[in-house]
């Protein structure tokens, strides 16, 4: 997998991105938040972490769906945005930190064996490789890393088939599916850290 972090890409651009008004958070697709739980078996109250959340629906999504949900990104634009989009109170337990997940010093409550799932929705191919060893860490024995990617041969912001494979191996259990029916957005989920 090709790390994309680079100077088009750096916390600036994003920020310049996300202080944009009329940028909007990437759609749900149908079905998506149903696939999601139905291959993870989410369940109330279970602790979720969605690195580089942008804009936040998708963690909102998750904690309206009864979850504790935190959404992580580097962007402080993009934080303050998903504050504002999603408030926090209205959701229960919904929280949203500043955090470089290439750089920073993991934030406390990503403690060693705290989490039962851990989201990276379309970000995987623009954050450093090693973030997986960070998750493996963080999640609980029976935690739950989902990826949600699509997946081409020819662009460089998706993941190839070869990554996927590559991304499968030491885990318990490895699958993926098809998030839209065209198969080109795919869901990974691996378990047992």
């Amino acid at each position: 997998m090709t790390l994309l972090r680079s100077a088009h890409r750096s916390r600036d651009y994003w920020d310049e991105v996300y202080a944009d008004h009329t940028s909007t958070p990437a759609p749900l697709l149908p079905g998506e938040r149903y696939l999601f739980a139905d291959r993870t078996g989410a369940a109330l109250g279970q602790t979720v972490v969605d690195i580089g959340c942008g804009l936040g629906l998708w963690t909102a999504t998750l904690a309206a769906s009864g979850m504790i949900a935190t959404g992580y990104d580097y962007s402080p634009a993009a934080i303050g945005r998903a504050r504002a989009l999603h408030p926090p109170a209205r959701y229960g337990h919904l929280a949203y930190e500043v955090f470089d997940a290439d750089v920073d010093q993991a934030p406390a409550a990503l403690r060693p064996g705290s989490v039962d799932i851990v989201t990276l929705r379309h970000v995987l191919p623009l954050l450093d490789p090693r973030i997986i060893t960070d998750i493996r860490r963080w999640l609980r024995p029976s935690g739950v890393l989902h990826i949600t990617t699509e997946v081409s041969e020819d662009h460089l912001v998706r993941m190839t088939q070869s990554d996927v494979r590559d991304l499968s191996s030491g885990w318990r259990t490895a699958t993926q599916y098809r998030v839209d029916p065209d198969g080109r957005t795919i869901g990974i989920v691996l378990q047992g850290p």
